[in-house]
C-alpha cells in the first residue's frame, strides 16, 4: 500500500435496532466487530427474536427454573461471561445421582417449527454434561453432550418440536459428579441455527453492508473475501438448497453475480453463479459448485471472471488453491443501473450469519493462480492498481481502491 495513490470507496451499515456483542450494548446502525482465530472481522447477521423472558436471558431470576437431583442448589451468582449481563445462574451438585442440574417451565411456541436453544456454560474442566430440548410435554427430546473445558464456552441445540411448548434442561451424565457450574445469556430462536445473543423479548433487526455495483465490470473481475466458517454451514440440509450467502452483486434485468456456501444438488458446497438477466438476448446462467471438506475456522474465498469473445470463463478458489471452473456461451450481461451489492446475504434476506473481513474486488479477471495463490497467503490483500476496492473490517468500514 505505500507510494499508492488511493482514493476512498464507501461503504454504508445499517441495522435498526440494538445488537449485542458477547454481552455488550452496540446501538442501532453501529457495526460489530469481533476477533476469531486470532484475526478481526465484522459481524454480519440476519435478525433474530429472543424467545425468553429478559430476566432468563440474562439469568437474573430462578423463576421458572426446577432443579433436578436431592440437594441441587440453584441461585443467582455474579459469575459473568463478559460484557454488560452481569448475572449467571449458579448449580451446585451433590454427586448423589448420575443425573443433577436444572430444567426450565414450557415455553409457549408454534409447533411443528425449529427451534435453537444456545447457552453460555463455565463447568469444570473435564465435567460431563448434557443440553437436552424438549417437548414442553416430555414427549420427545433432543440432547447434545459436551464436556466442561473450565472456561466458558458456547453450547447450542437445533429441534423440530412438534407440540405448542417446548422447554430445556442442563444437567450431568454418565457418572454422579458434585461440581459447581454456571449458566450465562439463554437464548431460544425460531430457526435451525443459532445467532448472537440479544436480550430476551427483544428484536435484533438485520443487518446490511453494502456498496455501489460500480466498481465491478460483469465481463471481468476478482472477488477476494475472507470469513469464518461456521458449524451450521458444515451441517446445512442438503435435502432442499440451502443459501448462505458471501455477497449478491445485482446487475440489471434481475442479473446477478453471487458468492454463497450452503447446499446445492444435495451437497454442501461453496458456489459462484453467474446470471446475465431476463433482457433480449440474455438469460445465460452458469453455476459453479464445489464440494468442499472444511473446517470450522477462518478461510479465503476467489473467484475470477473473464469473457473471451462471447463466452464467459470462470475458476474458484478455497485457501488460495483453485477448485473448480466453468464457462457458459452468449454472456451478455447489462449493468447501467447503480444498485447496491449486498455482503453477507442477498436481497432475499438469506444470511450467511458470520465475521467477514479483507474483501477485495479486482478488474483484473486474469490473475494467474500462483498470483492468487500468494495474495491469499498474506494478512491482507495487497493493493495494486487493478484493484477497484478494498476494505479490512477491522475496526472500520473504510473503503479504498487504487488510483
Amino acid at each position: 500500500m505505500l507510494n499508492k495513490v488511493m482514493k476512498g470507496v464507501p461503504l454504508t451499515f445499517s441495522r435498526g435496532s440494538v445488537a449485542y456483542n458477547n454481552g455488550v450494548s452496540v446501538p442501532a446502525n453501529i457495526p460489530r466487530f469481533q476477533t476469531v482465530d486470532g484475526k478481526r472481522g465484522i459481524l454480519i447477521e440476519e435478525g433474530t427474536t429472543n424467545l425468553h423472558t429478559s430476566a432468563m436471558s440474562t439469568c437474573s431470576s430462578i423463576a421458572g427454573m426446577t432443579t433436578y437431583g436431592t440437594g441441587t442448589n440453584l441461585s443467582v451468582s455474579n459469575t459473568v461471561y463478559k460484557g454488560d449481563i452481569t448475572t449467571s445462574w449458579k448449580v451446585i451438585t451433590q454427586g448423589n445421582q448420575i443425573i443433577e442440574g436444572i430444567y426450565a417451565a414450557p415455553i409457549t411456541v408454534t409447533s411443528n417449527q425449529n427451534y435453537t436453544k444456545s447457552i453460555y456454560i463455565l463447568a469444570p474442566n473435564g465435567a460431563k454434561m448434557i443440553l437436552n430440548v424438549m417437548e414442553g410435554d416430555w414427549s420427545g427430546q433432543s440432547n447434545i453432550n459436551f464436556v466442561g473445558t473450565g472456561d466458558w464456552q458456547r453450547i447450542q441445540l437445533s429441534r423440530m418440536n412438534t407440540t405448542s411448548t417446548i422447554r430445556f434442561s442442563v444437567y450431568t451424565r454418565e457418572v454422579a459428579q458434585a461440581i459447581t457450574f454456571y449458566v450465562a445469556m439463554c437464548q431460544l430462536e425460531n430457526k435451525a441455527y443459532a445467532t448472537s445473543w440479544t436480550l430476551g423479548g427483544t428484536t435484533r433487526q438485520p443487518e446490511t453492508l453494502t456498496l455501489s455495483n460500480s466498481i465491478v465490470n460483469p465481463n471481468e473481475g476478482t472477488i477476494e473475501i475472507e470469513n469464518y466458517v461456521n458449524n451450521y454451514v458444515l451441517t446445512c440440509p442438503t435435502g432442499t438448497t440451502t443459501r448462505l450467502y458471501m455477497l449478491t452483486i445485482p446487475m440489471d434485468n434481475n442479473g446477478y453475480i453471487i458468492m454463497r456456501l450452503g447446499s446445492y444438488g444435495g451437497n454442501r458446497v461453496f458456489m459462484v453463479a453467474f446470471y446475465d438477466g431476463n433482457g433480449v438476448n440474455q438469460t445465460h446462467t452458469l453455476n459453479i459448485p464445489y464440494t468442499h471438506s472444511l473446517n470450522v475456522g477462518m478461510h479465503k474465498f476467489a473467484v475470477k471472471w473473464k469473457l473471451n469473445g462471447t463466452t464467459l470463463n470462470s475458476t474458484t478458489y478455497i485457501d488460495g488453491i483453485a477448485v473448480s471452473t466453468g464457462s457458459v456461451d452468449g454472456w451478455n450481461p447489462q449493468m447501467k443501473n447503480k444498485l447496491n451489492i449486498t455482503l453477507g446475504t442477498d436481497t432475499s434476506g438469506a444470511y450467511l450469519n458470520s465475521m467477514f473481513r479483507n474483501i477485495c474486488f479486482s478488474k483484473k479477471g486474469d490473475r494467474t493462480d500462483t498470483e492468487i495463490a500468494g495474495r491469499a497467503n498474506t494478512n491482507t490483500y495487497p493493493i495494486d492498481n487493478q484493484v477497484t476496492a478494498f476494505a479490512l473490517l477491522e475496526n472500520d468500514i473504510r473503503g479504498v481502491a487504487s488510483v
